[in-house]
């Protein structure tokens, strides 16, 4: 058993933005958005996208500027497979690979390489509070309890060594309505 310490009152931790993985060059005399910095541990690195490589298009439809592009991947969510046609040293190219999201390219941070396992996804979460115990990504989804023994929330996420989600009653009340509506 873990005894922690609730740090704040309910919230809202908004679903994370969906990334390439890339710094694009601001404008080009050609059609397309010209990748000026690849992010290490990217959705574009682990895809294996380079500097300079010129997006010409993104799920078949044809990319005029790096504006038209992050305007598209800004509409999909994280984890969308998509398909990227690019050109490297004239040659057109293609690689299908999915979003990533500002979350996948913490790795290196300090705090999070202490922290041991994560949950892969920690936002996103209509309704949480946070609390300290070390609660492991595979525990989640056990009730949190009060020193009285009353039922104050569920294990939803770690997300890094200090911090673990908690569905409130309330949103565990509705999602649970959810599912049973079946929708």
């Amino acid at each position: 058993m873990n005894v922690g310490i609730v740090s704040g009152t309910a919230r809202t931790i908004p679903k994370p933005r969906p990334l390439l993985g890339i710094l694009l060059k601001p404008a080009s005399d050609r059609p397309g958005a010209v990748i000026d910095e690849v992010i290490k541990k990217g959705a574009a690195d682990r895809a294996r996208l380079k500097p300079d490589d010129r997006i010409v298009a993104l799920n078949h439809r044809p990319m005029e500027n790096y504006r038209q592009l992050q305007s598209a991947v800004s509409r999909l969510e994280p984890g969308t497979e998509i398909v990227v046609d690019y050109e490297r040293r004239g040659r057109i190219r293609r690689k299908t690979f999915a979003l990533g999201d500002e979350t996948m390219t913490e790795g290196e941070d300090r705090n999070l390489k202490m922290s041991g396992p994560v949950s892969a996804r920690r936002a996103g979460f209509e309704e949480v509070f946070q609390h300290d115990s070390p609660v492991s990504p595979e525990s989640m989804g056990g009730p949190v309890v009060n020193l009285q023994g009353e039922i104050m929330g569920m294990n939803i996420a770690r997300s890094d060594r200090v911090t673990t989600f908690a569905l409130t009653p309330q949103a565990v009340r509705r999602a649970v309505s959810r599912i049973r509506r079946g929708s």
